[in-house]
């Protein structure tokens, strides 16, 4: 769901931090929704919880039981659908003056997306 890897943000790059402390992990993130394509009317499941392991964060997601979450579980199930994003809030970065990287010190994750338009390409849904 998230990662160290660095990703074009606004014209710089960013690094979502994976230290100890710098991710917010608590009963906000216990339940957060999981949309298709970033629409916030497009709810298909629910994040049930989070774990950092090492220097990636992973989701544990629920489909809902309607059409769209039915749809997108098969299509996850057939790999179809691979990628999956985070949505996040920064609250202090740290800029690394010999690489021009923002590092984000104190963030926290407030969704989960998938669909077609992944920001950080090695977060995956299977």
């Amino acid at each position: 769901m998230a990662s160290e890897y660095p990703v074009d943000r606004w014209g710089d790059k960013e690094i979502l931090s994976h230290s100890p402390g710098a991710q917010k992990i608590g009963e906000r993130q216990q339940s957060m929704p999981l949309l298709f394509n970033h629409k916030p009317d497009n709810i298909i499941g629910v994040v049930e919880s989070l774990t950092q392991e090492g220097k990636r964060t992973y989701a544990n997601i629920r489909f809902a039981k309607t059409p769209e979450g039915e749809k997108a579980f098969s299509l996850v199930r057939e790999k179809i659908l691979t990628n999956v994003s985070v949505g996040y809030a920064v609250n202090k970065y740290e800029l690394d003056t010999t690489s021009d990287v923002y590092r984000a010190i104190d963030w926290e994750n407030y969704g989960s997306f998938t669909g077609i338009h992944p920001c950080r390409p090695n977060g995956r849904s299977l």
